[in-house]
């Protein structure tokens, strides 16, 4: 008997607009919502993500991604979404431009890690 066990090795959500968006603060908002529903994501896993990117469509579909790798993997919503506007500013600073889509994925994920205390 083939038993196959399958591991995701991203998750991400994706948001496309009914009319193009160029407002900065909207995409940001946008990508801090989607970092929310990834990190609720990640807690009822208990796992942490290692990195995370940002993907932008333009109106011509053509599509850019950017990523950033952390050296230890966070669940945190705040830290993700901080994360991922970052990416897009870095992204929008190369192509400048409206967006038809914007989306958050991650990927590198490990258990969620319970610090110990010792008590001396």
């Amino acid at each position: 008997m083939l038993e196959t066990a399958t591991e995701r090795i991203s998750i991400s959500v994706e948001e496309t607009f009914d009319k193009d968006i160029g407002d900065t603060e909207r995409l940001h908002d946008e990508l801090r919502r989607m970092s929310e529903r990834l990190a609720a994501h990640l807690n009822s896993k208990e796992q942490v993500a290692r990195t995370i990117t940002t993907k932008l469509r333009y109106p011509d579909f053509s599509i850019r991604t950017r990523s950033t790798s952390l050296p230890a993997g966070t669940d945190d919503a705040a830290r993700i979404g901080e994360l991922a506007c970052s990416n897009l500013d870095r992204a929008l600073k190369d192509r400048p431009g409206r967006l038809r889509l914007v989306g958050v994925g991650l990927s590198g994920f490990a258990e969620h890690a319970q610090l110990s205390l010792t008590v001396s």
